[in-house]
């Protein structure tokens, strides 16, 4: 993805494969009642470069992790109120 050598038409098939398997996660998830599914929450996150691990500048690091974190649990059972 991230690939000098892959072009934006690589990159645009990977974000369409991408979607398509966040479209079957709901799919599924919205057949079971205890599915919780965060309609693209953490799909749609915008990291930020404070977001993102100075060790391979790719995995979040701390600061993105509790970002994270925190978005994922607005989508979970206990929400904060």
């Amino acid at each position: 993805m991230l690939s000098l050598n892959n072009t934006e038409a690589d990159r645009q098939a990977v974000l369409a494969r991408e979607e398509a398997f966040n479209q079957v996660l709901a799919n599924v998830c919205s057949q079971y009642t205890f599915c919780r599914f965060d309609n693209d929450a953490t799909f749609n996150y915008q990291f930020s470069a404070g977001d993102v691990s100075k060790l391979d500048y790719f995995h979040p690091n701390l600061t993105g992790q509790g970002a994270l974190a925190r978005l994922t649990w607005q989508h979970s059972w206990w929400p904060t109120p």
